[in-house]
């Protein structure tokens, strides 16, 4: 009679007992965040092109939900010479760039090539 979820959902649970049915609804959360990962984790754009991000975090069963309006971008090197509208980077000055994100201290990074 105990159950372990690992899948975030509405479920149906249903008993039997001798003939007699009875169900219940179950909402089963994601668990506490374990991880963040960014995308496209690696990409090329020329300069004064424009490439946007997006940030997902994962619980320890590798349920995922999108933490991209809660995380904060950056170029890590000086001298990029782009600028940040939210998760969408406008490129100036080419050169391989270290994109870090920060959603509540958890982080990751990507590799941005700008010809």
């Amino acid at each position: 009679n105990v159950y372990t979820s690992a899948v975030p959902g509405l479920w149906t649970v249903s008993g039997d007992y001798g003939g007699l049915t009875d169900t219940a609804s179950l909402t089963v959360n994601v668990g506490p965040i374990d991880h963040i990962v960014i995308s496209p984790p690696f990409s090329t754009i020329a300069a004064g092109d424009t490439q946007t991000y997006t940030a997902t975090a994962f619980d320890q069963y590798d349920n995922s939900w999108d933490v991209t309006p809660g995380t904060d971008f950056t170029i890590v090197e000086f001298g990029h010479g782009g600028s940040w509208a939210a998760n969408v980077y406008t490129s100036a000055v080419p050169g391989l760039w270290t994109v870090s994100s920060d959603y509540g201290g958890l982080t990751d990074t990507a590799l941005l090539m700008v010809t």
